[in-house]
């Protein structure tokens, strides 16, 4: 039985040194280990699963440093917006019977 953890609790570290090492991603987002579940699968020799907590529900994952980006975005600007609004409504489909 999961013991209850809060949302607080519910954390995602992401250890990455200077070494040589792997990067460790300890982690309770339901996504985010799917995700690294699905790349572990597809790539065992870059991504490996480390532990499961399951009483808590925390998956810890190595990952190979190279395999790993952080993306930064700027926000839209408020033309940009309205531009991908208007393509969106041009580009939706209509449900039967409209």
């Amino acid at each position: 039985m999961a013991k209850r953890v809060s949302k607080e609790e519910r954390e995602t570290i992401i250890r990455f040194d200077e070494t040589d090492g792997p990067v460790v991603i300890y982690t309770f987002n339901a996504d985010l280990k799917k995700r690294l579940k699905s790349f572990a699968k597809k790539h065992p020799g870059l991504c490996t699963m480390s532990n499961e907590d399951k009483d808590f529900g925390s998956m810890t994952y190595e990952l190979e440093k190279t395999r790993l980006q952080i993306r930064l975005t700027a926000p839209y600007s408020e033309e940009r917006r309205n531009s991908v609004g208007e393509i969106g409504k041009r580009n939706r489909k209509k449900p039967k019977g409209e």
